[in-house]
């Protein structure tokens, strides 16, 4: 625990009421899930990740950077525990474009097309299965929201997320997205060939600028 408050007051977090104590629970369940291991960027990981969920159970706004910084990680590698370690707790969070447009501030029309690509996709790849089936899959899932959102930023050639950071978020591992991509590429392809001739929305619409950032692969 005093590591723990340590490293609370070297991310200025400490004070905040209810952390400090959500953050030992996050820190005790997820000692027990990695009880014995081995993995050297995990074990250095859950304290930083432990406050990092209970900042996100609050909300409370976490730095990502400082926290893979205290873990003595790349920001990469910490990233990849955190996923490892949110599928461990089964804190997988569905995200919604709304989420990608405030954290990732894309040029506008990019939420607009990524919303119209899902809707085509539903209805296309819903189309080649038995009704029963359609009703019962999650089409707001993370993966085919941060997919979607991925793909548009793709072919407009946009910088606004690197690969990374896509993954980290929709808590999905590369083979799922890579599948996912492929498949969005396949049943969206009526709204994909009207991004790439140029949509009104896009054509029409001054983008917001924003810090160079990796291109989403």
């Amino acid at each position: 625990m005093a590591h723990l408050n340590s490293l609370l007051t070297k991310l200025q977090l400490d004070g905040i009421p209810n952390l400090a104590a959500k953050a030992a629970q996050y820190s005790d369940h997820i000692n027990q899930r990695f009880s014995g291991s081995r993995v050297l960027s995990l074990n250095l990981a859950k304290q930083p990740v432990a406050i990092q969920l209970a900042c996100e159970s609050l909300p409370v706004e976490f730095n990502e950077a400082a926290g893979s910084a205290l873990s003595a990680l790349s920001l990469a590698e910490y990233k990849k525990c955190l996923h490892d370690i949110r599928v461990a707790l089964g804190l997988n969070k569905h995200i919604t474009l709304e989420e990608l447009d405030v954290r990732f501030g894309p040029p506008l029309g990019v939420i607009e097309y990524s919303r119209k690509l899902l809707d085509e996709f539903k209805q296309s790849f819903g189309a080649t299965m038995p009704p029963s089936v359609s009703r019962q899959t999650n089409w707001v899932d993370s993966a085919y929201v941060a997919g979607a959102f991925a793909l548009v930023c793709k072919r407009l050639k946009k910088r606004v997320a690197s690969k990374a950071d896509i993954l980290a978020i929709a808590s999905i591992k590369p083979k799922v997205y890579a599948n996912v991509l492929a498949k969005l590429e396949e049943f969206g392809k009526r709204t994909l060939a009207e991004l790439e001739s140029g949509g009104d929305t896009l054509t029409k619409t001054p983008a917001k600028k924003r810090p160079r950032e990796a291109l989403v692969d």
